[in-house]
């Protein structure tokens, strides 16, 4: 299912596009100045109007993407909730890492984060990492390079973090979503899946 055409398409613009979210995610999580969840949202909004500007996006919310994105959303946290039972014997001070993740949006009301989470982040990151990056590189490098090379770079923005369970996190989230639009090119699928365990996990059920 091909949700997504590209109105121009070329490494250059690619470039500029990873460019910007560089930027983007230093100002969210390496500036300590100004409220976390605002300055992620106006990173976000940035790098999916650039994205727009490129690509032309159907977006057709039917049982099969609706079913899709909720399942995958389900197995994601599923991994999550494993991977953070698993971290303390793998990471050293994974739960105090954890914590720092959570504290970064901390004094943020919970409905806002996970109003803000559902209809403009995680919208927006698939419209970006998956429909413009991912798919973008898959008519330069093919469908498993661009696959696994947008995955990466979805890892690398998040290291001024400087939280290794957040980078591992976003590596696994990445490769996840980016097999899932790999797979199934439903961008509306992913979105969902995206929206759906994003505010639940950060605003509805923590893992911590």
């Amino acid at each position: 299912m091909h949700s997504v055409s590209f109105r121009k398409n070329n490494i250059t613009i690619l470039l500029i596009g990873v460019l910007l979210a560089t930027l983007g995610w230093y100002f969210a999580f390496g500036v300590y100045v100004g409220v976390f969840w605002y300055k992620l949202a106006i990173t976000i909004i940035a790098v999916s109007l650039f994205a727009l500007f490129f690509i032309k996006v159907s977006l057709k919310i039917n049982y099969k993407s609706l079913i899709e994105g909720v399942i995958s959303a389900a197995i994601l946290y599923f991994i999550f909730y494993i991977g953070n039972l698993v971290a303390p014997y793998i990471v050293g001070q994974s739960a105090a890492q954890v914590n720092m993740i959570y504290s970064l949006g901390e004094g943020t009301n919970k409905l806002f984060v996970f109003l803000l989470l559902f209809f403009i982040t995680s919208p927006g990151e698939e419209l970006f990492w998956r429909a413009f990056l991912q798919g973008g590189l898959t008519k330069h490098i093919g469908d498993k390079k661009a696959l696994v090379v947008s995955s990466l770079i979805y890892g690398f923005v998040h290291i001024f973090s400087l939280n290794l369970m957040l980078i591992l996190s976003a590596l696994v989230a990445g490769f996840f979503w980016g097999l899932q639009y790999y797979l199934r090119k439903d961008i509306t699928a992913n979105i969902i899946s995206h929206a759906i365990f994003s505010s639940f996990i950060f605003a509805v059920v923590p893992i911590s």
